[in-house]
């Protein structure tokens, strides 16, 4: 008990100092009135920190080893135990963190960058939770099976479970999935929607890829991506940046999101993200073996596939995901950057693709130039301002 009291002042502590140096000290770069950007960067590494806090806390909990027990005595077969306890446990987790994003949520609708309501939110996070609570069941299932049945290889067999398995809901995610939380419809008629068309058309890509998904209800943000893998491929537009950017603003977006679709950035992203979780099991497989001697020195742990251990397990995945992210974020921000190329390449207005990026900044009131570090471990894109930079450049290289 003494030592979950001074993990949990320890982590007290943790909060306090990085909600108060993004409150105080922080240098925020935004065109937005708030620092909803620096509460988002402290609201990021507290939920990163908070799940190693809680598996840590639930591991040394006598609570936790008594449910361990009280499985083990209900059920019988291991994949039986497996689910039991992925259902339990990834549903408390769910519901310890609940706070946090709420209060994230909270933020946004401060910083009137969203406004939907708390019971539509609500139910989103439902949904959210339910899918998450089967995802990480499933896993820790197969885990578990091939743990015990190919032994110090078992990581080669979760890889194998997971390639068909990741691939299946890649597939479906735009058809089956996405429409769940959002509305997606295809490309409506109008003024921009027909410039929109052609330049697509100049690209090869057809209108029937082309969607809008509607979000005005719930954010004052702007968003445009590329989804979906073989015929459910497509690019998919917000309609709040359909109706309150300019039209040359959203070509310019548009253009960007065509060069991630031409590229084949998405196929290439999935393979080079299968390829790193393949890494990921590995170095989990090598390193599990030592945190689990470690570990049993406290409570006499007998196998790496008891229940008791998952705990271990998961803080060991989850600190290897996060050591390793900063060089899939690296891969993304290329990826980003030559989509910027392209669309800079065909688009004449270039002042038009200053302003598109000034009007994203604002609206989601982003941190233009981050720190570093924030950038390494949060980014998926280039920062605003160093978008905005290297199109400067261009212009000034042309008018030379």
């Amino acid at each position: 008990m003494k030592r979950m009291k001074r993990m949990l002042l320890l982590y007290s502590l943790f909060l306090t100092l990085v909600w108060g140096y993004f409150h105080c000290m922080y240098s925020l770069n935004t065109l937005g009135d708030t620092k909803y950007a620096a509460y988002g960067h402290a609201s990021y590494f507290t939920s990163v920190t908070f799940t190693w806090f809680f598996l840590w806390m639930v591991w040394n909990s006598s609570y936790f080893h008594t449910v361990i027990h009280r499985i083990e005595r209900r059920f019988l077969k291991e994949w039986q135990r497996s689910i039991a306890f992925g259902l339990s446990f990834t549903a408390l987790y769910q519901l310890c963190k609940l706070p946090l994003q709420l209060l994230r949520f909270q933020l946004s609708k401060w910083a009137n960058v969203r406004h939907q309501s708390l019971a539509d939110w609500l139910l989103d996070w439902s949904m959210q939770s339910i899918s998450y609570v089967v995802l990480i069941t499933f896993l820790l299932t197969i885990t578990r099976f091939c743990m015990q049945k190919f032994q110090k290889h078992w990581w080669i067999g979760v890889w194998l479970w997971l390639l068909p398995f990741a691939l299946f809901v890649l597939y479906v995610q735009p058809i089956w999935i996405d429409p769940l939380f959002d509305e997606v419809t295809p490309l409506r008629e109008n003024d921009v929607s027909t410039a929109i068309v052609e330049l697509a058309k100049g690209a090869g890509i057809s209108q029937a890829d082309l969607y809008e998904v509607e979000m005005s209800e719930k954010t004052t943000t702007f968003n445009a991506y590329v989804t979906g893998i073989g015929p459910h491929h497509r690019i998919v537009l917000w309609d709040t940046m359909l109706e309150q950017m300019e039209s040359e603003e959203i070509l310019f977006i548009v253009a960007h999101e065509i060069g991630h679709y031409v590229m084949d950035h998405i196929h290439w992203g999935i393979v080079g993200y299968l390829l790193l979780s393949m890494v990921i099991l590995y170095l989990i497989a090598k390193f599990y073996p030592v945190v689990f001697r470690l570990a049993t020195r406290r409570f006499r742990l007998k196998s790496w596939i008891e229940l008791r251990a998952l705990p271990i397990l998961l803080l060991l995945a989850s600190m290897l995901m996060f050591t390793v992210r900063p060089m899939a974020l690296y891969v993304s921000r290329e990826m980003e950057i030559e989509a910027d190329r392209y669309a800079i390449q065909h688009t004449e207005n270039l002042n038009a693709a200053i302003e598109s990026y000034e009007s994203l900044a604002k609206a989601s009131q982003s941190d233009m130039d981050p720190a570093w570090w924030i950038k390494w471990t949060r980014y998926t894109h280039p920062p605003i301002a160093e978008r905005i930079e290297y199109i400067e450049q261009i212009q000034r290289e042309k008018s030379e």
